[in-house]
């Protein structure tokens, strides 16, 4: 997983020691409602599908990534 460098708020993923799973996070809370984050400093993006990551944060991802797609799509 790259780390994200850009100045945009920070999300990504991240492994929790409380937690077996890596959870997706964004604007310190996870994706899938059941957790958050004090310090967003070690966010990792890409591998979106990897086995270890939270379920939840995934489909909730994923959703939001055909929505964008799709608008992106009839723009032009």
């Amino acid at each position: 997983m790259k780390r994200k460098t850009d100045t945009k708020a920070p999300e990504g993923w991240t492994y929790l020691y409380n937690s077996p799973k890596w959870h997706y996070f964004r604007d310190s809370r996870s994706l899938c409602g059941k957790f958050l984050l004090l310090d967003s400093s070690e966010l990792e993006e890409g591998k979106n599908d990897h086995p270890k990551n939270c379920m939840g944060c995934r489909r909730k991802l994923e959703a939001e990534l055909k929505r964008q797609a799709a608008a992106e799509s009839r723009k032009i």
